[in-house]
């Protein structure tokens, strides 16, 4: 994973994880991480979740395993856990209106359109 972040983005995500209110979820093929993304547990800051939801934000794909369906196979595993092994009783899927390969991946993942829009 320090790898794939970085130096800096990996010891600001390691401190987040340790809080306990956060989790990775990734895709790795041969040893290899190719797609990843951070859920966080009863809190945002634009909208209010309860402790028993999940917002997922956005999956990022390294550049040379995109357009592969990687991050909706990825985004699937992630939803699917969260109601398995969670126990999540929703789950809310966070990105920018303007990403629009995030929003494609929400569609191919199943979900409908967005239901809200919020300023950040």
């Amino acid at each position: 994973m320090l790898r794939v972040l970085g130096t800096k983005e990996f010891c600001k995500f390691t401190i987040k994880l340790l809080r306990g209110d956060k989790a990775i979820y990734f895709y790795q093929q041969a040893g290899q991480i190719q797609s990843y993304g951070i859920i966080t547990f009863g809190y945002c800051k634009l909208y209010q979740v309860d402790n028993t939801d999940a917002v997922i934000g956005p999956v990022n794909t390294l550049a040379s395993f995109q357009g592969k369906g990687l991050a909706t196979k990825t985004l699937k595993a992630a939803v699917h856990w969260l109601f398995t092994e969670r126990q999540c009783q929703a789950v809310y899927i966070d990105t920018s209106e303007l990403n629009q390969p995030m929003q494609q991946v929400i569609r191919k993942s199943g979900f409908p359109e967005a239901i809200g829009y919020f300023t950040r």
